[in-house]
Parts: C-alpha cells; structure tokens; sequence
C-alpha cells in the first residue's frame, strides 16, 4: 500500500490518499488554495518527498 500526503507550510496534512499499486495517481489539488505544498508518498520500502506550488 501507498499513501500520498499533501502538507501545506505550516506542516499541516491538508490531503491524504491511499492508494494500492497504481503507477500513476492524480493529486485532487482544485480545492486548495494558491501557495507552496509539499508532497509525500510513503511505501513500504521508502519514503519520498517533492513540492510543488498550485497557482
């Protein structure tokens, strides 16, 4: 299993998909407000971590 977090600034978890081995996943970022996010994709053998900024 996978999970994507989606973390805005202040360290607060604003998303959380679990998903099971699809390679490819679609963030629902449409709600958020504009600004910097980081994102984090947690499976069982790593951890991987990105930003990206919603307009």
């Amino acid at each position: 299993m996978e999970d994507i977090e989606i973390i805005d600034l202040s360290g607060r978890v604003v998303i959380v998909i679990e998903q099971r081995k699809n390679l490819i996943y679609t963030m629902p970022v449409a709600s958020l407000e504009s600004g910097i996010y980081f994102y984090q994709v947690k499976t069982n053998q790593q951890t991987m971590v990105g930003k990206f900024v919603k307009l």
